[in-house]
């Protein structure tokens, strides 16, 4: 119906409930119908809160007899709960302030390693597994895991080709809404990420963390075959190439094939014609920049050379 993968059968069968709009648990307290079974201690301490809530967040309108003239919704059963402030409707009163947290910067939990601040304890509990190594999400297709299900999320749809998330501007499809975020700004041109100490700009907060190193002099990517240490980390998986032969790139017009995409971007421009670097002297065009510099040399060289 929806797309989204549940990993367990309970959690599917809970969802499904969504849809159908199956609510098979009745509140002792307060009598309204529930997706799960909110009996018990913590149900209770839920309900007790409520009228609590409605005091406090003033700025929040909640769905009741009281105030259904006061808010317009096609379905009050389902989101009952609404944000003051941006609008945005939950189905519970713990979804909602859990919300609240990010307009009033409330960070009450803390890591006693490093001392970073979290706004819910589950974004601590995940943040916690970087100084473990905890990663309890585990593809069953590959193997590869993961501290946050989430990612595991994310991580299946390459396995399952989904790419929900689509460019408005040149209709390109994506696996996450953050590489949809990062594709755009080649459209925009934006690069939010500047050097401090040299002022170059960057599309990415990945690229710029790996160009940081070009001042510290750190390069923390070793080659175990050889030795040979590096920046970053793709720079250290294009050259394992050269220890293993492999040439994943492979043009479709003439099946060669490169081991790095930037040769095989320079390869392509042998079909299209495109020639992007010229010579301000005298107007001729070349494929590699490497050539326009070797061009360069005959205009400034001492054994000047006439440009054909």
């Amino acid at each position: 119906m929806c797309g989204k993968v549940c990993y367990e059968h309970d959690h599917l069968r809970v969802h499904m409930r969504l849809h159908t709009t199956v609510k098979p648990y009745k509140s002792e307290t307060c009598g309204t119908h529930n997706l799960v079974n909110r009996h018990g201690k913590r149900s209770r301490r839920m309900h007790n809160s409520l009228h609590l809530e409605r005091i406090v967040h003033v700025r929040v309108m909640i769905l009741s007899s009281d105030c259904e003239n006061q808010i317009n919704t096609t379905n009050a059963e389902e989101k009952q709960f609404r944000c003051g402030i941006c609008s945005i409707d939950f189905m519970n009163s713990k979804h909602l302030l859990r919300h609240m947290k990010i307009h009033t910067g409330e960070k009450s939990f803390m890591c006693e390693t490093c001392g970073a601040a979290f706004s819910h304890r589950c974004y601590l509990q995940y943040h916690k597994r970087t100084h473990t190594g905890d990663k309890p999400y585990k593809c069953e297709i590959c193997a590869v895991a993961f501290a946050e299900g989430t990612n595991l999320r994310k991580h299946m749809r390459i396995h399952t080709g989904e790419k929900p998330h689509e460019c408005e501007i040149c209709g390109k499809d994506f696996i996450t809404k953050d590489v949809l975020k990062r594709h755009r700004r080649q459209h925009t041109g934006e690069k939010p990420y500047q050097c401090e100490t040299c002022d170059t700009a960057f599309t990415h907060k990945s690229i710029l963390k790996g160009h940081m190193r070009i001042h510290t002099g750190e390069k923390p990517y070793e080659c175990e075959r050889c030795g040979k240490a590096f920046s970053m980390k793709d720079m250290l998986m294009k050259h394992l190439r050269i220890h293993t032969g492999e040439r994943p790139y492979k043009c479709k017009l003439c099946s060669k094939d490169f081991s790095q995409r930037d040769h095989l971007r320079v390869h392509m421009r042998l079909h299209t014609g495109e020639k992007p670097f010229k010579c301000e002297t005298c107007g001729e065009a070349f494929v590699r920049k490497d050539a326009l510099k070797k061009h360069m040399s005959q205009h400034t060289g001492k054994e000047e050379k006439s440009c054909r």
